[in-house]
């Protein structure tokens, strides 16, 4: 997966931007170890 952000104007949004992607990518991954847990 590839993400790639456009330049904003200002800092402050761009780091918004940013924290919503590692939140929403934190969920992905939560969702896919409950439907394929790790092997040991």
């Amino acid at each position: 997966m590839v993400l790639t952000f456009d330049a904003m104007h200002d800092e402050h949004w761009k780091q918004m931007a940013v924290m919503s992607r590692e939140s929403e990518l934190g969920k992905l991954a939560r969702v896919l170890e409950a439907r394929n847990p790790p092997v040991s």
